[in-house]
């Protein structure tokens, strides 16, 4: 049940809400002027999207070191020979799941990440 200051307050904001300010159309223009993508990104979060960054440039940097360090074409390599070389023995299931499927997951995963975390798209 509502209190007699609680109808009182409704009554009052119900008949300031029908009040119209006439501002001769300065508040579309005002609209209107404002940029598309107007977003605002505190400080904060504009510090973490750097530090993402940064941290994903070094790791990229660091893989390409390693996979030219341990020759990773030659690793590549022997394992597509030896893959050829015992396909005979394989259930073909699972490695349609392994070639296919997984790598397919994680570049969808990929993408849904970029477009979540740097709005890109």
């Amino acid at each position: 049940m509502k209190d007699e200051r609680d109808i009182m307050l409704d009554d009052f904001f119900k008949e300031a809400a029908e009040v119209q300010i006439s501002d001769n159309g300065f508040t579309e223009q005002v609209l209107n002027a404002l940029p598309e993508s107007n977003r605002v990104e505190n400080k904060a979060m504009r510090k973490v999207r750097q530090w993402a960054t940064a941290w994903n440039i070094i790791f990229i940097i660091a893989n390409i070191a390693l996979f030219i360090l341990m020759k990773g074409w030659n690793i590549a390599y022997d394992l597509l020979a030896a893959l050829i070389a015992t396909a005979h023995t394989f259930d073909y299931t699972y490695l349609l799941l392994w070639l296919l499927i997984l790598p397919l997951g994680v570049v969808a995963g990929t993408v849904y990440l970029f477009r979540t975390s740097y709005r890109l798209f």
